[in-house]
């Protein structure tokens, strides 16, 4: 068994980005994610798959790196069944909406030939015991996320029979919406709902909880960029927090 992912890249350099597809939040994302990979999964069944959302705009005068927006979906399965979901997902981009490629800049795939470990997919600086059940869990968060999508994509469009021949921008704009919706909930009933439980189950304990401060400067949401190398800078706070 293997991690494969599947990578779609979006245009970066949209002169006039009205349907905000190249935000941290970007609606494009959950576009891709109901409109391309609920039909894979539909058709395939895995053990663990997980979403990751990936976006780090840099301004100009940092010539030498790569501006990315990106969304990625990685499986653990075998290397033939990773063949028959590559083509399905390629079957399925094929059946979708040619104005998709408006703001698709790249496909990419990756695939590892040697066997792996559920936890080879894990921040190596995580303990063992972490890198065995981040996998479980990032996979039950990506099914919450994609779920929240399809209820909303069912409310959004409940009387509107034509949205299934909206073009592509019609459907950002949509899921902008839905975005928008998402955020209201995840700001107001996240706490309760999501990191009280969680924390419950683990036996209520302070935890040290780090993040990455928004920097206006680079506008970006998180930079793996070092000081040193002359790029910007990266801030991070550290906190205990009890749910």
């Amino acid at each position: 068994m293997n991690w494969h992912q599947i990578i779609i890249s979006f245009k970066t350099d949209l002169k006039k980005d009205f349907y905000c597809v190249n935000t941290a939040d970007s609606p494009a994302h959950l576009l891709v994610a109901e409109e391309i990979f609920r039909k894979v999964l539909d058709k395939h069944y895995f053990k663990l798959w997980r979403f990751h959302r990936q976006f780090v705009i840099y301004k100009e005068e940092y010539v030498n790196v790569k501006n990315r927006n990106e969304f990625k979906f990685k499986f653990y399965a075998s290397i033939e069944k990773y063949r028959d979901v590559r083509k399905t997902f390629e079957k399925v981009m094929e059946d979708t909406q040619a104005d998709i490629w408006d703001i698709i800049d790249n496909i990419d795939f990756f695939s590892c030939l040697k066997d792996e470990e559920v936890s080879d997919d894990c921040d190596d600086s995580w303990s063992l015991i972490i890198k065995q059940i981040w996998p479980y869990y990032i996979n039950g968060v990506s099914r919450a996320w994609l779920k929240a999508i399809d209820e909303l994509w069912i409310k959004e469009t409940r009387y509107i029979s034509e949205a299934k021949d909206y073009d592509i921008y019609q459907k950002l704009n949509l899921y902008k919406m839905i975005a928008g919706e998402i955020k209201r909930n995840w700001i107001k009933h996240a706490n309760d709902s999501f990191f009280h439980h969680a924390n419950a189950l683990f036996g209520y304990h302070g935890v040290d909880v780090r993040w990455y401060e928004h920097d206006t400067r680079l506008k970006t949401y998180k930079t793996d960029i070092k000081k040193e190398k002359g790029f910007g800078k990266k801030k991070i706070v550290y906190g205990e927090v009890k749910f």
